[in-house]
């Protein structure tokens, strides 16, 4: 009888300890609580992970500016003309309008591109160039009408959006600013122009002592031909080039710098000719001709 006890003493002890071990791996409540394991609790912080893909918004935009050191992009939507700041970051993706990857540095403000964005968190996941638009490069010789309202290229007349963007190197501007001097890149859609970048802009060039040349001719790079008049300011493609000035006989040609948005004088007195006066006298035979 002393060996069955001991031996079901040593079963209970072991069932006590299975108890234990079972308790401890699920959490078990007190005995006679019947509550469920406990379960951690976590905390929405709405924070999303900063990866391609994240995005809850789309558009179609003209980049205004860059701001590198704070990291955020200026876009003025095409639809209603409002613009807004993104920020962007070493996830965000650019690529042209096959899909290839580009560099922020090869995006250029006055481009019409397709964005997608964190609405409330201002964060800028993709950007796109637009495939949709025409892009015309190295535009001149070309015709603003008075009230700016459109421009002729050779036959084509194509109009102004009118919440058209010009982008110069100051910046953004007007499109009063533009003069048919001026070298530009043109985007839009169909024959309506959305911005305009100014590739060479034009200043100014006024002569100073050129009363001797008043109605003579100013010839300005190849490019113009004009007559010369008084108190005249003339627009010029922004750079460096050769002017001539000439009247009745008497010329010069001296080469300028003219930058965008400013005024060059040029002196054009030492070019003038000398007026003389004299006679001339005619032998005539026969003598009964008349001259």
């Amino acid at each position: 009888m002393k060996r069955v006890s001991n031996k079901i003493g040593c079963e209970a002890i072991k069932k006590m300890i299975l108890a234990v071990i079972v308790c401890v791996l699920t959490g078990c409540a007190p005995s006679g609580q019947g509550a469920l394991p406990t379960v951690p609790t976590v905390s929405d912080t709405g924070f999303v992970a900063a990866l391609p893909g994240n995005y809850d918004s789309a558009d179609t935009a003209i980049v205004i500016s860059k701001n590198l050191s704070e990291s955020t992009i200026t876009f003025q939507t095409l639809a209603i003309g409002r613009r807004y700041t993104l920020n962007y970051d070493g996830a965000t993706t650019y690529a042209d309008k096959y899909g290839q990857a580009l560099s922020l540095e090869q995006i250029q403000e006055g481009e019409i591109v397709d964005v997608t964005f964190m609405r409330e968190r201002k964060r800028l996941n993709s950007l796109q160039v637009s495939s949709d638009t025409f892009v015309k490069s190295g535009v001149e010789d070309f015709e603003l009408s008075e009230n700016l309202n459109y421009m002729r290229i050779g036959n084509e007349e194509f109009s102004f959006a009118e919440d058209m963007v010009v982008i110069s190197e100051s910046g953004v501007g007007e499109r009063m600013d533009l003069n048919p001097v001026d070298i530009l890149t043109i985007i839009g859609y169909d024959h309506t122009i959305h911005s305009v970048i100014v590739e060479q802009g034009h200043g100014y060039l006024r002569l100073e002592n050129d009363s001797y040349f008043i109605g003579g001719w100013l010839e300005v790079s190849q490019r113009q031909i004009v007559p010369i008049a008084e108190d005249m300011l003339l627009a010029v493609p922004a750079g460096t080039y050769e002017v001539t000035v000439s009247h009745e006989g008497s010329s010069g040609t001296e080469t300028i710098t003219v930058a965008a948005n400013e005024e060059v004088s040029l002196d054009v007195s030492k070019w003038q000719g000398e007026v003389k006066f004299g006679s001339v006298i005619f032998t005539v035979t026969p003598t009964e001709a008349k001259v």
